[in-house]
């Protein structure tokens, strides 16, 4: 099926100073080397974009239960291709790569978001018991520590190992598992260009690390982020426009968005090509003007997942995982047993992964 445009194409003005921007993704030296997934949206810029080719069959591979509704919780990759998901009960599932559980462990609080895997291997998982757990690769719970309220976000690693997440709108980080600190005002956190992005309300800033300088802060744009590249490379929604700005704030393409948003979910494809999260689909944008946007009829609330060959991956409230080409044409629907709010990821031999309010962890593909 090719892809329907949403709206006239004359109706959507794109401007540009600038264009192929596109700059490889950053793999943080504190997650696991050779990860294919390590975390959510992929990379500690949020690019969403794999390295290899993903499913181009819809043939599911398998699926094994996880004890509950899954929600928002997303599963992550390692280097030996273990996956790991959490749920809504607050048990982390480790699946080996051929469908059958490796180890499950339920001594959480609910699971909103994915786990990061860090260098050794150890799993971070942020938990509405208000803890950030630090799990190791056997299952066992190997250290924590506590925060003031529900931690509901997914977990990004950095460079030096510290841990970032969120707690309601609080941005909060750990170093290894040690002492909590929730100091900042933030939605959402990336690393790029040696700097922490730091996304709150309307407004991006970027920090130095390692410690946080958090009397050094940078304002580089004013909108809600996407994702950041290599290279500092940030994309915002400002007034109903993509936005894309260099390191230091200058303003260097927008795009009008043909509905009303609040939030940008995006994945960087192609050079200059960035996926939009829509309301109940998705669009391609780019410096030169829109390229497709499809709407299939129902809410996509995870994140967008997109391959070495410009396909993306997202699942949406009507139960089915949806994958389209770089050009708009649908690989594929698959229906499973209930809404998905969980995020893909692609594993290391293009199968792509996803959580489904059914409770099942699903396996499609390559």
């Amino acid at each position: 099926m090719r892809a329907t445009h949403l709206f006239a194409l004359g109706a959507i003005a794109c401007s540009s100073t600038a264009p192929e921007l596109y700059v490889p993704h950053h793999y943080a030296a504190g997650t696991q080397a050779n990860a294919p997934w390590p975390m959510l949206s992929h990379d500690a810029g949020g690019t969403g974009r794999a390295g290899v080719r993903g499913a181009r069959s819809s043939a599911i591979k398998w699926t094994i239960p996880t004890g509950a509704f899954i929600g928002m919780a997303s599963p992550v990759v390692a280097a030996d291709g273990t996956i790991y998901i959490g749920n809504s009960a607050g048990a982390l599932t480790a699946v080996h790569p051929d469908g059958s559980r490796a180890w499950q462990t339920a001594t959480m609080g609910g699971i909103e978001g994915a786990p990061a895997i860090a260098a050794d291997g150890s799993i971070y998982v942020a938990s509405d018991d208000a803890r950030l757990h630090v799990v190791s690769v056997d299952g066992s719970d190997t250290s924590g520590a506590a925060a003031s309220d529900s931690l509901v976000s997914s977990v990004l690693i950095g460079d030096d190992g510290t841990a970032y997440f969120v707690a309601h709108h609080m941005g909060c980080w750990s170093r290894r598992g040690g002492a909590i600190s929730c100091d900042l005002d933030a939605s959402k956190f990336a690393i790029a260009a040696g700097r922490l992005w730091l996304a709150g309300v309307w407004l991006l800033e970027t920090y130095g690390t390692s410690p946080l300088e958090l009397d050094a802060g940078l304002a580089v744009a004013q909108g809600r982020f996407g994702a950041v590249l290599d290279d500092g490379t940030s994309f915002v929604l400002s007034n109903g426009r993509l936005e894309a700005h260099d390191a230091n704030g200058v303003y260097l393409w927008s795009c009008n968005l043909p509905a009303t948003m609040y939030e940008l979910h995006v994945a960087i494809s192609d050079p200059g090509r960035v996926y939009v999260r829509l309301p109940t689909g998705v669009m391609l944008a780019s410096a030169a003007g829109p390229v497709w946007s499809v709407d299939v009829g129902a809410t996509v609330a995870g994140e967008l997942a997109v391959d070495a060959e410009g396909a993306v991956y997202f699942g949406a409230n009507d139960g089915k995982l949806y994958g389209y080409d770089g050009a708009g044409a649908r690989i594929f629907a698959i229906a499973t047993g209930g809404p998905i709010r969980s995020s893909p990821a692609i594993g290391a031999d293009g199968t792509v992964y996803i959580g489904s309010d059914d409770g099942l962890l699903y396996a499609v593909g390559p």
